[in-house]
This record gives structure tokens, sequence and C-alpha cells, in this order.
């Protein structure tokens, strides 16, 4: 996609910014993600997330999201799941 020419000058500086755009994102969550999965085992949530994680399909990522959204009230559906 990199070596996409378009017609005109103008659609051409759009679409390079579009592509700017979307790279720095993918760079953004990268680095988001990274940094969760550094916090988690350190976490007084590390027993919430491997319990959910215990779960079939149910990641890393998976497991962070609803510890993020549920909160503290997660504790309580671990102990069914252990």
């Amino acid at each position: 996609m990199s070596a996409l020419r378009l017609d005109y000058a103008t659609d051409q500086v759009v679409f390079d910014d579009y592509r700017a755009v979307v790279r720095a994102a993918d760079e953004r969550v990268k680095r988001l993600e990274v940094a969760l999965r550094d916090a988690g085992p350190e976490s007084r949530y590390a027993p919430m997330l491997r319990a959910l994680q215990a779960m079939r399909g149910v990641g890393y990522l998976t497991a962070i999201t609803i510890v993020a959204e549920v909160g503290t009230s997660v504790g309580s559906a671990c102990h069914f799941v252990s």
C-alpha cells in the first residue's frame, strides 16, 4: 500500500496523511498492550486475571478488559471459576 500513487496531488496528500494516522494508532495500541501485559502480573487483580483466563476463549486482553470494566465485583465471580 505504500507504493500506491493516486492521480491527483490532493488525493495523495490526504491518503498519505490517513496512512500516517493509522500507523500512529497501530503503534499506540501496541505500546498500550505491552504496558498492560507488564502491569498485570504485579497488579492486585492478578488472581482475577488468571481465573478469567482459565475460562475457554478468554485471553489476557479480554480478561484485563473485563476487570477494567467491571472492577472489583469480579472478585466474587472468581470463586466460582477456581
